[in-house]
């Protein structure tokens, strides 16, 4: 969306993929600032922030996307992943599942931070729904695989669904459950976060809250490209995109 947007307004893009490397993500952004971009739209920092200052200082405008900066310096985009997870819990009340075994994501993301806020705040708000939290926290199928078999080991199955932190994780988890002996959803219902392309695809398609990743990039590069043409502009502005569950085959309803 970010290379098809710029590409419209006669803006070249170059990509880089640290993949939380701090040290990568410095000498990505020092390439970059030698190379004298005219702008940079960046995702997950996983090093110290001021790594862009030289950036801002220089006046290289910059939009985050699906990343919380600790100081509202730049432009970015964000989506509601703390109302996205509420409405996912809302959704397994609604069908009657009071038993949820939660599978969280990285403690340094802060996307899975405010989607884990969002279970927590539905809970504080319905005092007949129990969470169990799975021991194995991450965006990998592994951690919900291990989630669900370390959890079905120690307590069996004491829950009726399973909300995943994203569709990765999801994939851990319905391959957990099948290799259990249980089905989904006649057994144990499964949702989770994201709407990734194979989600319609698992067996059963999985129901999920869709983040909308098109719309992020094309308002994050719009951002950018208007810092750009429009500098006098002071304000940085955050916005925050909503979120819809896409319903599929992996959740029933129980008495």
């Amino acid at each position: 969306a970010i290379e098809h947007h710029a590409r419209e307004n006669k803006f070249d893009t170059m990509v880089a993929i640290p993949k939380g490397l701090p040290t990568r993500e410095m000498e990505v952004l020092d390439e970059y600032f030698k190379k004298k971009v005219d702008g940079v739209i960046i995702f997950e920092l996983r090093g110290n922030e001021t790594v862009l200052e030289k950036f801002m200082r220089s006046g290289i405008p910059i939009t985050a996307v699906d990343y919380k900066m600790e100081e509202i310096k730049v432009d970015s985009v964000n989506v509601d992943n703390m109302g996205g997870a509420y409405s996912a819990m809302r959704y397994l009340y609604e069908r009657g599942h009071r038993k949820i075994l939660f599978i969280p994501g990285p403690e340094n993301v802060h996307s899975a931070c405010d989607r884990r806020e969002g279970v927590e705040k539905f809970v504080k708000k319905h005092e007949d729904v129990q969470v169990f939290m799975g021991e194995s926290q991450g965006f990998e199928p592994e951690d919900g695989y291990l989630s669900v078999k370390i959890h079905l080991a120690k307590y069996r199955k004491n829950f009726t669904a399973i909300f995943a932190v994203c569709d990765y994780t999801a994939l851990g988890a319905l391959w957990a459950v099948v290799e259990a002996g249980l089905q989904v959803p006649k057994d144990v219902s499964v949702i989770s976060f994201d709407d990734s392309p194979f989600a319609a695809y698992t067996v059963p398609p999985l129901t999920t809250v869709l983040q909308p990743r098109w719309e992020m990039g094309v308002v994050a590069t719009q951002l950018l490209i208007e810092r750009l043409t429009s500098p006098r502009n002071r304000i940085h502005r955050n916005v925050v995109l909503p979120t819809r569950i896409v319903e599929r085959k992996s959740v029933a309803t129980v008495s």
